[in-house]
C-alpha cells in the first residue's frame, strides 16, 4: 500500500523520533512535565558558576537555573537548539549543536555539568562520562535527572521488552539503563541519588573520584 507520502514501510524507516521534533515533543510530554518541573527546580537549585547543561532539547530547564548560573546548553539535533533558543525563557544561556562523546570545550572549563532525561539517549554512557570529566574543573559536579530500571523484576521485565518500540518512537532513548551502575563503573563518586516513581525517575548528583 503507497500514499501520496510513501508506502508504511518508508514512512518508518523515515520517522526521526518524537526527541528530534520539539513542537510535538513538547505537546506529548506537557503532562508528565508537569510531574518534573518539582524535580527540575530542586536539582538546579543547586547548580552554579560555569554550566554545562547536556541535551538541552526543548529547553525545559532553562527556567529553572539561578542568576549565580552562567549556562551553555547544547543538544545533537540543531531543530531543538533552534526551538529551545526561541523561547522567551532561554534568558542568558548560549546554545548550541554538539556531541556529548566529542564536545567542543576545553578541558577544566566547567563548574557543573547537568543532563536530564539524556544519558538514557547517548550511544555510550561511557564515553560521555568520559567527556564530562574532561570538561569539569576539579571539585565539579555532575547533577542528573534520569529514567532507569527500578530493581523490581516484574517492572524491570516490562522496561526491557519495551526496550525496542521506545526507542524507535523517541529516536533513540532506552528504557532499560541503569545509570548509577553506570556511573560507578566509570570512577563516579554517587554524592546523591534519590529515586521517585518507584524507582524509575532518579535524581543524582556524582563526583569524579581521583
Amino acid at each position: 500500500m503507497k500514499s501520496f507520502f510513501g508506502s508504511p514501510a518508508s514512512l518508518l524507516r523515515r520517522w526521526p523520533g518524537v526527541e528530534h521534533m520539539p513542537r510535538l515533543y513538547d505537546r506529548s510530554t506537557r503532562r508528565s512535565e508537569m510531574g518534573l518541573v518539582k524535580l527540575r527546580r530542586m536539582l538546579l537549585a543547586e547548580v552554579s558558576g560555569a554550566v554545562l547543561e547536556m541535551g538541552v532539547g526543548t529547553g525545559n530547564n532553562l527556567p529553572y537555573y539561578s542568576q549565580a548560573a552562567s549556562v551553555v546548553a547544547f543538544d545533537l539535533d540543531p531543530r531543538n537548539v533552534r526551538y529551545a533558543a526561541a523561547k522567551p525563557e532561554s534568558g542568558g544561556a548560549r546554545l548550541l549543536a554538539a556531541n556529548a562523546q566529542f564536545l567542543p570545550f576545553g578541558t577544566a572549563q566547567f563548574d557543573q555539568v547537568v543532563a536530564t532525561l539524556m544519558l538514557c539517549s547517548v550511544p555510550s554512557q561511557a564515553a560521555t562520562l568520559t567527556e564530562v570529566r574532561r570538561v569539569l574543573r576539579p571539585g565539579g559536579r555532575l547533577h542528573l535527572i534520569e529514567h532507569t530500571l527500578t530493581g523490581m523484576p516484574a517492572v524491570d521485565w516490562l522496561l526491557n521488552q519495551a526496550d525496542r518500540p521506545w526507542q524507535w518512537a523517541t529516536g533513540g532513548c532506552h528504557l532499560n539503563r541503569d545509570t548509577a551502575a553506570a556511573l560507578r563503573e566509570a570512577g563516579w563518586s554517587l554524592l546523591k541519588h534519590r529515586r521517585y516513581s518507584g524507582g524509575f525517575m532518579n535524581v543524582i548528583v556524582a563526583q569524579p573520584e581521583p
